[in-house]
């Protein structure tokens, strides 16, 4: 029995609804179903009662809660020991765009402060970085969105002006050589606000090296953060085509609100310190 399972029965015998078990643990409406009956099958009894809108505990349901409670704790108490134990590892992740952004100064500040520390770090999707934090599979992760949660803490570490670029300095914007990064829906949504036919857009991506290679072959226009621009520029031609900062684009520091490793207290301190 994967204790993920568990968890997810315990999620639902909390909220009394599939939906806001899925949104509370990152997963789609159709897996938390599917590991309900995952769990009915094993223990081979019906665990709820679904009336419409209305989801009830069963007999079976209300005798396994109080023990499917002691083991996902005792797993959780498992897993804080052996973190305790190991104080030289450290699993850290990021988004693709927070990872162009921030990751290698992060993880150069972090080897610089622990340098006998090990260390492991992903780039994932927002989904799975939401999913291994509440797993605990990893300590930290940085993204430029927060994460649908109540039990993960999203720490604020800055925010930047957003412009509009170019590699032709005559360039204008033109939905079609409008280069569309995925920045996230909110950005996106106001993006899309002030320029409707940036909506028609025949390029649209979420990896920030493919817009930017294909913004030197199509003399198209890019929306970037200010700081990554200036260091673009360095190397690449890239003109700012509109003087006004368009909007901010924030990275966050993620951390499960449960997790109170010392070292992850202090690496969360020194980020917030950093970045003031």
């Amino acid at each position: 029995m994967d204790i993920r399972f568990l968890v997810t029965f315990i999620e639902v015998s909390h909220t009394r609804h599939f939906g806001k078990a899925a949104e509370n643990l990152h997963l789609t409406p159709a897996a938390v179903s599917a590991r309900i009956k995952q769990v009915e099958e094993y223990f081979n009894v019906s665990l709820f009662i679904r009336h419409r809108n209305n989801i009830h505990l069963t007999p079976a349901g209300e005798k396994l809660l109080p023990f499917a409670i002691q083991l996902a704790e005792t797993i959780k108490q498992a897993r804080i020991a052996l973190a305790q134990e190991n104080l030289a590892h450290l699993a850290c992740a990021a988004t693709p765009n927070a990872a162009k952004l921030i990751f290698s100064s992060a993880l150069a500040q972090i080897k610089s402060k622990y340098n006998q520390l090990i260390l492991r770090a992903d780039i994932f999707n927002l989904e799975l970085i939401s999913r291994q934090l509440h797993e605990q599979s990893i300590d930290l992760a940085f993204s430029t969105e927060t994460v649908k949660s109540s039990y993960i803490e999203s720490v604020l570490l800055f925010r930047q002006p957003m412009y509009l670029y170019s590699a032709c300095a005559a360039a204008v914007f033109d939905a079609d050589t409008y280069i569309h990064i995925d920045w996230g829906n909110d950005i996106s949504s106001r993006f899309f606000s002030a320029y409707p036919s940036a909506k028609n857009s025949v390029w649209k991506t979420n990896a920030l090296d493919l817009a930017v290679c294909h913004l030197a072959q199509n003399n198209g226009s890019i929306l970037l953060p200010e700081a990554y621009a200036k260091a673009l520029m360095k190397e690449k031609d890239l003109i700012q085509i509109v003087p006004e900062a368009f909007d901010t684009l924030p990275c966050y520091l993620l951390v499960l609100k449960s997790n109170h490793h010392p070292l992850v207290t202090s690496l969360v301190a020194h980020f917030e310190a950093a970045f003031k």
